[in-house]
């Protein structure tokens, strides 16, 4: 009888690399088709999430290997499951953009200058810390 091999750290990543970057794709979707301006807390949770999966590739990575990774392999691990997400979301972007929303860089653009004119991308002004009367 062949004794069963345990999966490779390139196997259990790709698992979770996926799941990211199909979740992430998915809130886009919703997010643009909800039409929500993106702020902060989309950036937490994505964050978020990829933390959880991270931790999760490295508790099966250490549960099918006697409890046992190296520095290295969590750090590939996690930098592996990183890549793959982001080259599941640029997919998904060109695939979006390519043949679903093909004016939606236009529109993007369009909503950045908008902003830009009404001042919400200006930074705040802040005053002097040395009470200088000199025109900014």
């Amino acid at each position: 009888m062949e004794a069963k091999r345990a999966p490779g750290i390139a196997r259990i990543v790709t698992k979770y690399g996926l799941i990211q970057g199909v979740v992430s794709a998915a809130v886009s979707v919703i997010g643009t088709l909800a039409a929500i301006k993106p702020s902060w807390a989309g950036g937490v949770l994505t964050t978020a999430l990829l933390v959880v999966l991270i931790v999760l590739a490295h508790r099966e990575f250490k549960n099918t290997h006697n409890g046992v990774m190296a520095y290295g392999e969590g750090l590939w691990s996690g930098t592996l499951l990183s890549i793959i997400a982001a080259a599941v979301g640029a997919i998904f972007l060109y695939v979006y953009v390519q043949y679903f929303n093909t004016n939606f860089f236009a529109t993007a653009i369009r909503a950045q200058q908008a902003c830009s004119h009404n001042g919400e991308l200006r930074a705040p002004r802040r005053s002097r810390p040395w009470g200088s009367s000199a025109p900014s």
